[in-house]
């Protein structure tokens, strides 16, 4: 399986999680922003992004300890 199919299918199953500094002290921002309907409203696409949660990672330093984890698993470290 390719890396990018391997994505896909962990993406799809788990959802995308967004991060960092300054995302993460603006929760309500966010909230009330258009990210979630422009993140769907791809065309023909649109079904499947709706299928796909997001989440805000909140706490400090765990955006980078989750980039690590994926890249151990695809055996880029």
């Amino acid at each position: 399986m390719s890396h990018s199919r391997s994505f896909e299918s962990q993406t799809r199953r788990v959802g995308v999680f967004l991060g960092g500094g300054i995302l993460r002290n603006f929760p309500e921002f966010l909230a009330a922003s258009p990210f979630r309907s422009e993140f769907e409203d791809k065309g023909m696409m649109c079904d499947y992004l709706h299928e796909i949660p997001t989440f805000l990672i909140t706490a400090q330093s765990k955006t980078l300890w989750g980039a690590c984890k994926w890249l151990r698993q695809v055996e880029i470290l």
